[in-house]
């Protein structure tokens, strides 16, 4: 699984606005939609147990996935 989503991860850590890079990727898809949803209002301590409940559940190390996506 991760193996699919971590070229898309690391060119996004790269990149000025990831937001606007994900907004013209995935603007229009109902997925994306929900989750920017979920995500409106919260705080970032909300958002990091929000990701790590997601990884969590997942059986992903969110702390290893942060690694290998953290700018050099």
């Amino acid at each position: 699984m991760l193996n699919n989503i971590m070229p898309m991860l690391q060119q996004l850590s790269r990149v000025q606005n990831p937001m606007g890079m994900m907004m013209q990727m995935f603007g229009g898809t109902p997925q994306f939609q929900q989750i920017m949803h979920i995500v409106q209002g919260k705080s970032p301590q909300e958002l990091e147990e929000y990701v790590r409940n997601i990884c969590k559940s997942q059986n992903i190390d969110v702390d290893n996935l942060i690694k290998m996506v953290k700018p050099f």
